[in-house]
Parts: C-alpha cells; sequence; structure tokens
C-alpha cells in the first residue's frame, strides 16, 4: 500500500469511527434508563460491570494512582468502592449470598482506608485524629459495614471499634466554635462536616444512639451560617467562625446533601430545593450542574475538574445520587442518560469503564450515584420544578447529524474529486 493509499484508509476509518461514535451517543441519551435502580431493586448488571472494574482497577494500584492526582485520591476511591457495595448490599430485594458478598468488598475497602498509606496525608495533631475529612469518611464506611450484618454477627470489637470513632467526632463538634471542623490544619470545608455528620447518624442507628443532641446543635450553627443570597452553605469556611470564605460551589453542595438527606431531613430538603434553582442547570440542551451559582463566574480547580461552560463534571455525577437519595426522579431520568452518552462507557469482560477507564475515580463516583438509596429510611419519589426541558436532546441530535453529514460529505467530495481526475 503506498502512502497515498494509506492517508485515504486512515482517514476513510477516523470518519466511520467519529460516525460510529456519534450514533452510540445519540442512542445513549434515549436507551440509558435514569430510573433504573429503584431504592430497594437490585443493582443493575451495568452497575455490577462498573464495581467489577473498579475492584480490579484498584488492586492494579489506581487508588494510588489517584493519590498522586490529588491529595484525597485513594481514601476517595477506596470509600467510594466501599459505600457502593454498602449501598448495593442494603437493598431488600438482595439475598443472603449477594448480601453477604457486597459485605466482603466493603470490609476490603475499609481494610484499606485504615491503612496507613491511606491516613499517611493526614495530620494526626487536629480533633478528631487525622482531621474531618479522613475521621468523617472512614467512619460512615465502617457504619455501613456494620449496617450490612445482623446485630447477632457483629464482632464486638468491631462495634467498639466505630463506636470509639464516633465519640471521637461528636466531642470534636461539641468543643468546636463552629459547626465545620478541620480537615488540614487552618483549613476547613462544610461538606466534610456533613459527612461526618451522617456517621454519627449511621451510628446511631447500628450501635445504641446518643448522638441526637450533637446533631440537632449542629443543625442549627449551620443553619445560622447559611449564604444569605442563595441559601446555601459556603465551600471553604473560616476555622475561627465558620462563615463563608469563597461562596456556595457544587462540589461541597452536592456531598453535603446528599448525606444529609437522611440525617437531616428538613434542613437537606431546604438545600436541595435551593441547589435546583442556583446550580442545576442546562448547557445546548444536556442537563448538568454548574459549579458556582447562576451568575458567579469561577474557575475550576482540583476540587471541580474542569468546568466546561461553567458545568462541573464532578458535580454532575455525584449530583445524581443525591437526587436519588432525595426522591428526584425528573432530574435522575434526565440526568443519567446524559451522563452515559457523554462518559462514553464500554463493557469488556465483564467490566465497564468510562472515559476508557483512564480515570478509575469518575467511574467510581458514577457507582455510588447508582447505588445511591437511604440507609434507614423510606423516601418516596417527589415532583420538583421541571429544570430540563423536553426537546433536551435536540441540540446534541442536530450538532451530531450536522457533524456527520459534514464528514460523509468530504469523503464523498474528495473520491469524486479524484474519480473526475481519472486518479
Amino acid at each position: 500500500m503506498n502512502l497515498h493509499s494509506f492517508v485515504k484508509t486512515l482517514r476513510i476509518v477516523f470518519g466511520s469511527v467519529v460516525i460510529a461514535v456519534l450514533v452510540v451517543v445519540n442512542l445513549r441519551i434515549y436507551t440509558r434508563s435514569g430510573t433504573q435502580i429503584a431504592h430497594d431493586a437490585p443493582i443493575h448488571a451495568d452497575v455490577a460491570a462498573q464495581l467489577k472494574f473498579l475492584r480490579g482497577a484498584i488492586e492494579r494500584g489506581a487508588d494510588m494512582d489517584m493519590q498522586r492526582l490529588f491529595p484525597e485520591g485513594r481514601l476517595f476511591m477506596n470509600c467510594l468502592y466501599g459505600l457502593a457495595n454498602v449501598e448495593a448490599g442494603l437493598r431488600e430485594a438482595v439475598d443472603s449470598v449477594a448480601r453477604g458478598s457486597f459485605l466482603k468488598e466493603a470490609q476490603w475497602a475499609m481494610a484499606r482506608v485504615d491503612s496507613a498509606e491511606s491516613k499517611v496525608i493526614f495530620p494526626t495533631t487536629l480533633r478528631p485524629r487525622y482531621g474531618v475529612f479522613y475521621a468523617g469518611w472512614s467512619a460512615v464506611l465502617h457504619a455501613g459495614t456494620l449496617a450490612l450484618q445482623p446485630e447477632s454477627a457483629r464482632d464486638p470489637n468491631d462495634a467498639n471499634a466505630l463506636r470509639a470513632r464516633c465519640d471521637e467526632l461528636a466531642a470534636a463538634f461539641s468543643s468546636s466554635k463552629t459547626p465545620y471542623l478541620q480537615a488540614y490544619e487552618g483549613q476547613a470545608w462544610t461538606c466534610d462536616s456533613a459527612v461526618a455528620i451522617f456517621a454519627l447518624y449511621a451510628c446511631d442507628h447500628v450501635l445504641e444512639p446518643r448522638y441526637a443532641p450533637v446533631i440537632e446543635r449542629w443543625i442549627a450553627a449551620v443553619r445560622e451560617r447559611m449564604d444569605a443570597a442563595t441559601g446555601l452553605l459556603g465551600h471553604r469556611v473560616g476555622v475561627e467562625n465558620g462563615a463563608s470564605l469563597d461562596g456556595p460551589r457544587a462540589t461541597s453542595m452536592c456531598i453535603t446533601i446528599r448525606f444529609l438527606a437522611e440525617a437531616t431531613p428538613e434542613l437537606a430538603a431546604d438545600l436541595y430545593t435551593n441547589y435546583r434553582e442556583h446550580m442545576m442547570t442546562t448547557c445546548a440542551g444536556i442537563p448538568g450542574v454548574r459549579e458556582y451559582p447562576k451568575g458567579v463566574i469561577g474557575s475550576g480547580d482540583v476540587d471541580s475538574g474542569p468546568l466546561i461552560f461553567g458545568i462541573s463534571t464532578s458535580a454532575s455525577a455525584v449530583t445524581i445520587g443525591a437526587s436519588r437519595i432525595m426522591g428526584d426522579i425528573e432530574a435522575v431520568a434526565q440526568m443519567v442518560p446524559a451522563a452515559e452518552a457523554l462518559a462514553m462507557p464500554f463493557t469488556w469482560n465483564g467490566e465497564k469503564r468510562t472515559i476508557g477507564g483512564l480515570l478509575p475515580v469518575a467511574d467510581a463516583f458514577m457507582a455510588w450515584s447508582q447505588t445511591a438509596r437511604p440507609w434507614f429510611a423510606k423516601v418516596a419519589p417527589r415532583r420538583y420544578a421541571q429544570f430540563v426541558p423536553s426537546w433536551w436532546r435536540l441540540p446534541l441530535q442536530s450538532v451530531s447529524t450536522a457533524l456527520a453529514l459534514l464528514i460523509i460529505y468530504g469523503l464523498l467530495r474528495r473520491k469524486n474529486a479524484r474519480t473526475g481526475s481519472g486518479k
């Protein structure tokens, strides 16, 4: 094959691949259902395949790879994988054998969370020890592993270890001047303390309850510090008074809402209503979540990832889980097909991965969002104001069709030109 023939073949192959990708994307926005996982139904086969990929990726060192990208990467990968298994196992339709398998995976993740490699970046001088980020997420996963077990089957030493974690968290909240504990020396984020509050709530359900007064005081202190313009919480706050330092952001609010939905339902409902109004939007018809409130312009960072016309892909993925737990069927039904289409997931050898498996933490966030369900409460579906127009797929389809036609036209034009020249 001469160079000309090779270039011609390459051009045809590339054009065909692009058209095939466009076809798949446009099919997925119809065939991927956002309501395929009811709170108590077994997880969908797609989610099981994603969990299988995540287990293998973590075994191959993906959590350490993520640690090199952002400081909490290893902890996040293992916590999200563990929590997805917890929520898969908590479903009422799951039999005891499957529940035992999910428990085994959650305990495997918990062991990794408790390892020296996961703790090494976190401060030992703060209270709670290692800071509220580590203490909160690890306590939630620990509580989840106990929630999957009948009370009679729990190891008393394991239960005592969870109690010690939560007692330390409760003591830190009780002695703090603000509702927001430090994750690192001199640094505090609102969502980290929301995770820790859910840990206390979960502990009250798997062990003898004792933290309700701490939670009630926390709610009152948070309501005093809500953003006046949006009714949301600031992202990063001052450690002395808990005042917002940089305003609300979606990457913290979606996590906050997800964890507070069950622990503090009235506060979560207020936050979610305001979040829908100020953060959830569409871009060219495609549903997504703004990193900053409407009317506010900001840049992306390690928390949000790159912003696309102000939309945070990571916050959009996590919001799917928050919307599930809040019972927002309309939002989930639109956002899941959009995420599934644009992330271009594929399944190979029984393992599902998004964006080619290049960023496994993205798969972890999606799996966690797809398994989302309340742990101890029942949440009925609710109707919220529609924010996604019924024609949201039309802009994407129009652009895709135009691009496909341009590619076909270009290939045919070159073919006709060469035919006319006798070549």
